[in-house]
């Protein structure tokens, strides 16, 4: 426990591979104790994303899902699955990605989570995204919208919101893009989150911009 604590200081402060050395040490303490090993994999996992190793990231997500499996419990599975999906996008293996997505959004039904079933639906629309599914992707993001603003997280909700005006972005619709930046940006201010903000004013940027060659022929013709 004390290297799982010394892992997230480190971690806390950029030190992603000293991080990831303090949790390597504590899992090879960590003997039959599924629970403890579930939670140093997962970290142990995301710690491998932040450093680019990918391969290494979907390694420890999978060992984190067999040891929330044998302790049974569900909460840290469906966790384990979210990772998995996660490590397994950014490595581009989309089909396998969607299936964990599936399971987990399967557990769920089973928990009372509305905020991890809200990020799961964040993680689901990247990777619908990434295949061409837009429309679905949309849904998805529609969905977190809503349980974000159950919850009242400002936070997740702006951010849901932002990923929605990239998808109408991807699909060319350049106002309903602007439309969700903006209130992505009025969400960030609430929150008081300026990383969020900037994020939500690039977003509307682009839109416009985007917006302004595509009305370009029909300027030149009506001249």
């Amino acid at each position: 426990l004390v290297l799982l604590a010394l892992g997230r200081c480190r971690a806390a402060s950029g030190h992603d591979e000293a991080a990831v050395a303090a949790w390597s040490a504590a899992l090879e303490t960590a003997g039959a104790r599924p629970v403890l090993v579930a939670d140093l994999s997962l970290l142990l996992s995301e710690g491998a994303r932040k450093l680019g190793d990918g391969e290494r990231a979907v390694q420890h997500a999978r060992q984190a899902l067999a040891a929330a499996r044998d302790a049974r419990n569900l909460i840290k599975e469906v966790e384990a699955l979210q990772r998995l999906a996660q490590a397994l996008r950014d490595i581009g293996e989309m089909d396998d990605a969607e299936a964990q997505l599936g399971e987990a959004l399967n557990a769920l039904g089973r928990l009372d989570q509305q905020r991890l079933n809200a990020e799961l639906s964040v993680l689901q629309a990247s990777v619908l995204q990434a295949r061409g599914a837009v429309d679905e992707a949309d849904a998805a993001l529609a969905k977190a919208c809503r349980a974000f603003a159950a919850l009242s997280d400002m936070a997740g909700l702006s951010d849901a919101l932002r990923q929605r005006g990239e998808v109408q972005m991807a699909h060319g619709t350049y106002t309903r893009a602007l439309a969700f930046a903006e209130e992505a940006q009025r969400q960030a201010l609430q929150a008081g989150l300026p990383g969020l903000q900037v994020q939500s004013l690039l977003l509307s940027a682009r839109a416009l911009a985007d917006f302004d060659r595509w009305l370009a022929p029909a300027r030149l013709a009506a001249e």
